[in-house]
């Protein structure tokens, strides 16, 4: 399932294109090790509540010989209630390994998520589907829970899950820590294990990934580490490193200009109106950044925004009337829009308020 946050109404959708060209050297379970060139175009649509992704994977071995995988996942996002979000997903993808074996699968998905207060957020993922290998086919039930906390640069993601493939179940535990420099350094790692899986190794699992820009649209890759059978998606467990240059290219379809209309100012629960104003950001270390919303009579104040993936963030209560929150917010124009005490998004005061092609607001500003 391609992830995706709700957006407010009027979001601008984006469209991403990458592709990596590298080098790997590869040592499948059960195979001799062999190096490879490698080929992986990776395209991601992401509009208003809405998202859909494609990519594939083509390796070419020392010996000739060939694999290839794809996949093609889309998913819409729910609103069910303030403090909650709801996503709703299906990929359908394949592998081919010459002609050792060739996969294939169709899953849907289902993600309730619970953005916390402190940076810290919960979901819940059901998945149903079936796989096939050459001419067998199986179904597949899946559950998973992960708990993420996000820091101003460094966010670390606690997951589990279960899963049935036919006769086979077997449970992961897994965490991936994530770093994001200023600039576009970006290094992940994650290590996981597995438990119940007696057809194939069960770990420990060891992964890391750094990303180094080079120019703006360019970056090198280099990754390595081990990693499990993927009995779903038809991926055979093994061992691998690899180096790659990143080619990437995004493409934003603005709004129609429209005139300009005051803020909403939502309700309070007594029926008096509340005003809300984004009075101050302040820059911190790495691409850490708080913003400062002054809203008299409020008591709970939410946001979300383009640096949020547009899932409602909580900011906390540090004076009189003055709210604030501290996320990982890179330095340029940002979309924000603002909820109080669970009622309508509205625009900020001291924001620009732009109309959006389905009379929708959402405010912009610039963080230095």
């Amino acid at each position: 399932m391609v992830a995706l946050a709700p957006a407010p109404i009027g979001a601008a959708a984006q469209t991403v294109g990458s592709i990596d060209a590298g080098a790997s050297h590869v040592e499948y379970d059960g195979f001799l090790p062999s190096s490879a060139f490698s080929l992986t175009p990776a395209l991601r649509l992401l509009g208003d509540r809405w998202a859909l992704g494609a990519r594939a994977t083509w390796l070419r071995f020392e010996s000739g010989n060939s694999s290839v995988q794809g996949l093609v996942a889309g998913s819409v996002v729910l609103d069910p209630g303030p403090g909650l979000a709801a996503e709703v997903g299906a990929e359908v993808g394949g592998s081919r390994y010459e002609d050792f074996a060739q996969f294939s699968h169709a899953l849907a998905s289902a993600r309730l998520l619970f953005p916390g207060t402190n940076g810290e957020s919960a979901w819940f993922t059901a998945t149903l589907g079936t796989v096939a290998r050459d001419s067998e086919q199986r179904p597949v039930q899946r559950l998973g829970a992960a708990l993420r906390f996000d820091g101003p640069a460094v966010s670390v993601t606690l997951t589990g899950t279960g899963t049935l493939v036919g006769g086979t179940s077997y449970a992961d535990l897994a965490a991936t820590v994530r770093h994001l420099h200023r600039g576009g350094f970006e290094a992940e790692a994650v290590v996981g294990a597995r438990a119940g899986d007696s057809d194939n190794d069960v770990g420990p699992y060891v992964e890391a990934a750094l990303t180094v820009p080079l120019f703006v649209h360019a970056a090198l890759v280099l990754a390595g580490g081990r990693y499990a059978t993927d009995a779903v998606r038809g991926n055979l467990g093994g061992r691998y490193v690899t180096a790659a240059l990143r080619v990437t290219a995004s493409r934003r379809a603005r709004s129609l200009p429209q005139a300009a209309l005051p803020p909403v100012i939502p309700p309070a629960g007594d029926g008096a109106a509340v005003a809300t104003t984004l009075i101050e950001t302040r820059r911190g270390r790495a691409d850490a950044c708080t913003l400062i919303v002054h809203a008299a009579g409020a008591t709970t104040i939410e946001v979300m925004g383009d640096f949020t993936d547009w899932l409602p963030a909580t900011l906390r209560l540090g004076g009189p009337n003055r709210w604030s929150i501290t996320l990982p917010i890179a330095p340029g124009r940002h979309r924000l829009n603002v909820r109080v005490n669970g009622g309508p998004w509205s625009v900020p005061a001291g924001t620009t308020p732009v109309a959006d092609d389905f009379q929708g607001m959402v405010g912009t500003v610039v963080i230095p």
